[in-house]
């Protein structure tokens, strides 16, 4: 009889927007919203394109590119005030958004073993979004920007000494699948990725993980 693959992973490293929220649009929404008064609706659709094309990149690497898109000074100062003016929107927006199908049941029911949290969005900010809906608890560590992802992974299998079949990478971005990919983890994509050549496991939500078997 074939066993649930999570039996033998001691290991569940897991992006959040997207993966455990559906938060993406709500980020792209924002994007244009911090921009509007600067932007035309060709611009706007750049700016929602860009995002969608590069999930799991930090608003610190996109906003700067927006800024000059919409013609504003890329400076330190522009990116904290443009950052911070993002981060108001999100929050609550992101605590509303829609889980993904049982990722909160799936993240309960494996309480016993390390979940590590790996996000692009800055770490403050993700801490006060996981304490609004309470599930900050279930979690062994938690990564939020800037990170690198593919760099947490490989410091925890060096750290650890432990074998990659121990862990699991359950994301929704290039950035994810990159951060599996080069640590020999395996990986599963909630949703497809495009114009990707190597083969990876993807699934619709967590419901349609406990199908997977070893």
């Amino acid at each position: 009889m074939k066993k649930n693959f999570l039996n033998n992973k001691e290991f569940i490293f897991i992006d959040f927007d997207g993966t455990i929220k559906q938060s993406d649009d709500v980020k792209a929404k924002a994007f244009i919203k911090i921009f509007e008064n600067k932007i035309n609706d060709t611009q706007k659709k750049r700016i929602a394109n860009h995002h969608y094309e590069n999930l799991g990149v930090s608003r610190f690497v996109k906003i700067p590119l927006y800024l000059k898109w919409s013609g504003i000074k890329q400076t330190k100062k522009n990116t904290v005030k443009y950052s911070r003016l993002f981060s108001k929107i999100v929050i609550n927006r992101v605590c509303s958004s829609k889980w993904v199908l049982g990722a909160k049941k799936f993240i309960k029911l494996n309480q016993n073993k390390k979940i590590i949290l790996i996000t692009a969005t800055p770490n403050k900010e993700i801490i006060k979004i996981l304490k609004k809906l309470k599930i900050y608890d279930y979690f062994y560590k938690i990564y939020g920007s800037p990170i690198i992802k593919s760099e947490i992974v490989k410091n925890f299998l060096n750290f650890y000494n432990s074998s990659q079949k121990n862990y699991i990478y359950i994301g929704n971005s290039l950035s994810d699948y990159y951060a599996a990919e080069v640590n020999k983890i395996f990986y599963i994509n909630i949703g497809k990725l495009k114009n990707l050549k190597k083969k990876y496991i993807f699934i619709k939500n967590f419901k349609t993980l406990n199908d997977l078997k070893t």
